[in-house]
């Protein structure tokens, strides 16, 4: 049957007690019949009917087409379980998810335009009991057409002619270009849908190979280790030696062997599922008091993972999530599954099933402690000897840049005895000219001036930094960032009066978060790097979670995008964004609208600051973001605010990104560093959106809305004579 957008078929279609189950099997581009007859036959060797869905290329860059099929592939699909439910297992290969599977997952969920009745997506997500990638997902990125139009799997020729491989790249590349922005925009939701099908609670099996062009390994494997982060239950298989698509033809036993382990699976899920709906039924679930019996709720949310729990939604951030089995194999070396654990079997490390902080721990703290107890003392083990209320000898590196100054301000307001390190050449005029401020001169990068530094102190904030996208030596970072954290952890043991450091890291180090919202819990996957300042904060960072391992007392915060009134620094991008659209320099919106930053108030990441310093503990990470927002949406809140029109088009990346490049080329003949580089478009490229709730929960943390800060901050540019609107 053909469908706008593919066809679809049963490849096989028995009923009654030959059916173990269906595959919905989403076939590569370009795919034939005869090439899917092999995997028909091994899902029907299992008992498994088969339905096929042929995608069209277009697809990719036209998520309609994708959507159409997908409806029409699930109609079919909800005909066939009206006549018998039965565990549904959805097989992608290398592009398929892309090209029509990712829409189904939405349309089941009830988050695309194309809708099924409420009834019908319930029948579907009742039987949706597992999901299997081969050579697959893959990362879609702007060159995907001229990659797969010519790949010898996708045209099938081992050499495809030299003219044609031409003409393939000129339309590919065409289509990329023309669908560039529009294209970064559906592959953030394409991961997203992804990542979200967690919430199914059903196991996952993907197979992979080490050289695979168009499948990297090293992109499956981040996106198996997310789901694991998530929760799920992942399998990942991988060859030394296989081709693209080709893992069953080459491996067949190895292969067999991890599907059938894998619709067993299913099977196992969607009876457990079955059996659960039924009890639900006969009303014996509403025998329990939910709030009397937390134990009986656990288990209730153990069996459906995406149920809540005392108004806690389980999620990563609180620490409890499903087993997991995460792990890969040499399909060379192993004849079968049952031999994993004797032939070189590697076990990703799982993800902490309880936490004191999560919610299990929470009920143990509830059930446990008494309340209303004289005598019971009950303080954080990170409690030192002082009291944070009485005034502290402290020392702020980095106090003549953006943040250090504002702390200084208002650690100085609390009562607190500052020591601010500056080099000689900084530039002071941020710092406060009254109260008990000590001015030292040093650098991090100087050792003996940093332990002169901290001789007497207590606590060492830790803000100094080199933050430019771009510099002519990037050594400079590493210097900075790298070395200077070392330095500074060396100082703090020499000096025997510290008894807390507060490292000031960046979001950076946590790495993008390309359609999803991050936590603490992310950790740098460290395999590619916008900029070298990111790269520098990714290593210090492991440099600060390692002494804080060794008994230093440490605690990393991580702040967002700072802005707010105050010194114009790299760091106060926002504000310096503001002054070059308010004065004609910058008339257009910065690309489409598919960025995504944290913003925080300056002030907001002070008190975070101090909050980290009165009630952190140590080695555990705070994210000190704020509301995540794109570009697009400040230029459009700064228009309402200012009620001034909004820019009336979008600037392109690929444009901003030229122009980086010439005003790149032009800082290293004048030595002035460009106000744009290339760098800051890659940045631009990705999302960084984080989540905040662990800091709100533990140091009362309070980040002010971004059209509150802006409201603020606009007003103070045009009254200090920097803009003009």
């Amino acid at each position: 049957m053909w469908g706008f957008g593919g066809r679809y078929y049963w490849g096989r279609k028995e009923r009654g007690g030959r059916r173990e189950g269906i595959v919905v099997v989403f076939a590569w581009m370009s795919s034939e019949e005869r090439q899917l007859k092999r995997f028909v036959q091994l899902y029907s060797s299992l008992g498994w009917n088969s339905l096929i869905c042929h995608s069209q290329f277009l697809n990719m860059f036209f998520p309609e087409k994708a959507e159409s099929l997908a409806l029409d592939v699930l109609k079919e699909l909800v005909e066939e379980l009206k006549f018998g439910p039965c565990p549904v297992v959805f097989a992608s290969f290398s592009g398929g998810p892309k090209a029509c599977m990712y829409k189904v997952l939405q349309i089941t969920e009830g988050i695309c335009e194309a809708k099924l009745n409420l009834d019908d997506r319930q029948l579907v997500r009742d039987c949706f009991s597992g999901q299997i990638y081969d050579s697959s997902p893959v990362d879609f990125t702007s060159d995907l057409g001229a990659r797969f139009a010519v790949h010898p799997s996708v045209l099938n020729m081992s050499h495809p002619p030299r003219l044609v491989s031409r003409i393939a790249n000129g339309i590919a590349s065409g289509l990329d270009a023309f669908f560039l922005n529009r294209f970064e925009s559906h592959r953030a939701e394409y991961w997203q849908t992804l990542y979200s099908s967690v919430r199914f609670g059903a196991p996952y099996l993907i197979l992979c190979s080490e050289d695979d062009d168009l499948a990297p390994y090293q992109v499956i494997y981040n996106f198996a280790q997310r789901l694991c982060d998530l929760g799920a239950d992942v399998k990942l298989v991988k060859w030394n030696s296989s081709p693209h698509v080709g893992h069953y033809r080459h491996y067949p036993i190895d292969y067999k062997a991890a599907v059938t382990e894998l619709l067993g699976k299913a099977g196992a899920v969607y009876s457990q599922r079955i059996q659960r709906l039924e009890r639900e039924k006969m009303g014996l679930e509403g025998t329990h008091d939910d709030m009397a019996d937390p134990m009986y709720n656990l288990s209730k949310a153990a069996v459906s993972p995406t149920r809540s729990f005392r108004g806690t939604s389980l999620v990563p951030s609180d620490h409890f999530v499903l087993p997991s089995s995460l792990e890969y194999y040499d399909g060379r070396d192993v004849g079968s599954l049952q031999d994993e654990h004797k032939e070189r079997l590697i076990h990703l490390p799982n993800p902490p099933s309880i936490n004191t902080h999560g919610v299990l721990g929470q009920i143990l703290f509830d059930v446990c402690v008494p309340k209303n107890v004289e005598g019971w003392d009950i303080r954080s083990s990170d409690s030192l000897n002082g009291s944070w209320g009485e005034s502290m000898k402290i020392l702020v590196s980095g106090a003549s840049g953006y943040l250090g100054g504002r702390l200084c301000h208002a650690l100085l307001k609390q009562g607190h005895s500052v020591r601010a390190l500056v080099r000689r050449t900084s530039d002071i005029s941020g710092l406060p000219s009254e109260g008990a401020l000590e001015l030292v001169y040093g650098d991090v990068t100087d050792y003996r001036s940093l332990v002169d530094a901290c001789f007497g102190c207590h606590v060492i904030f830790h803000t100094a930094a080199l933050v430019e996208p771009w510099l002519p030596d990037p050594s400079r970072f590493f210097a900075v960032n790298v070395e200077g954290l070392k330095n500074v952890v060396q100082a703090a043991k020499e000096t025997k009066t510290v008894e807390k450091i507060i490292y000031t890291s960046s979001f950076f180090a946590l790495g993008s978060t390309d359609g999803y919202i991050a936590d603490e819990n992310q950790v740098h996957e460290e395999k590619y790097f916008c900029t070298q300042y990111e790269r520098s904060k990714a290593v210090a960072d492991k440099i600060a979670l390692q002494a804080a391992s060794e008994g230093l007392p440490i605690v990393p915060v991580y702040p967002g995008v700072i802005y707010g009134p105050g010194k114009l620094t790299t760091g106060n991008l926002v504000a310096k964004l503001m002054i070059e659209r308010f004065n004609g320099r910058l008339p257009g919106y910065i690309g489409y609208g598919n960025d995504r930053f944290s913003f925080c108030h300056v002030d907001d990441v002070v008190d975070g600051h101090i909050a980290a310093m009165e009630k952190g503990r140590s080695g555990e990470r705070y994210l000190l973001t704020g509301e995540n927002a794109s570009f697009m949406q400040i230029f459009d809140m700064a228009a309402v605010i200012t009620g001034t029109s909004r820019p009336r088009f979008c600037i392109p990346l690929w444009l901003i990104e030229a122009y980086g490049w010439i005003l790149v080329f032009f800082s290293r003949i004048t030595g002035k560093l460009p106000l744009i580089s290339y760098p800051t478009v890659r940045v631009l490229a990705h999302q960084w959106a984080y989540s905040c709730v662990k800091a709100k929960t533990e140091l009362g943390y309070n980040p002010r809305s971004l059209k509150e800060g802006l409201q603020e901050v606009l007003p103070w540019l045009r009254s200090s004579g920097m803009t003009k609107y």
